[in-house]
């Protein structure tokens, strides 16, 4: 159900009803360009099998070339992922997996990025470095679309799907952003 509510989001999978609108658009060909999904397995992942440099030229032919090398390599720079071209995938500690696929994403210049299972199989300190890079996307202006398994996320506005209760921040709910200006 939470991928699947993640991709609806983003405009790849197909409604039973009601309709989705996303700055005015509802046509899912439209909504898909606005969002890239980082990971939400089964359905879009990094293989296992490839390596970080074959992983960075799938990104970019599956962008349209919307991502380059060279905006990856920046994103990864700019979040501290420190791979090398020749990694394998499948062999990245969880945690740079994950930071990996979001640099992947943020390279393609969408508005909004969708990250499914953020903290899935992390302890807290991998935990808090997903989360970490997920604020810098979000702080660079895109909105993040996250779905985790932690109770005490970092982000502005939290959406608990068990109890359908919505919280803010205390910056937020007093109409103030991170850095105390208007959101």
């Amino acid at each position: 159900g939470r991928t699947a509510l993640l991709l609806a989001l983003a405009g790849r999978f197909a409604l039973s009803g009601g309709t989705l609108s996303v700055e005015g658009r509802s046509r899912p060909a439209q909504i898909r360009r606005r969002f890239t999904v980082a990971q939400a397995e089964p359905a879009i992942g990094l293989d296992d099998h490839h390596t970080v440099g074959d992983a960075i030229k799938e990104t970019i032919t599956v962008s349209g070339k919307a991502a380059t090398a060279a905006n990856i390599r920046a994103w990864l720079d700019r979040l501290g992922v420190d791979v090398d071209t020749g990694d394998a995938v499948g062999l990245l500690p969880r945690f740079e997996r994950i930071r990996f696929a979001i640099a992947c994403a943020a390279a393609s210049r969408t508005p909004a990025l969708v990250v499914d299972d953020a903290d899935t199989g992390l302890n807290g300190a991998g935990g808090e470095r997903v989360f970490e890079t997920l604020r810098a996307f979000a702080d660079a202006g895109q909105l993040v679309v996250a779905a985790c398994a932690r109770h005490d996320p970092t982000a502005d506005i939290v959406l608990d799907l068990r109890t359908r209760s919505t919280a803010r921040t205390p910056d937020l709910a007093a109409g103030r952003g991170r850095n105390g200006d208007a959101p």
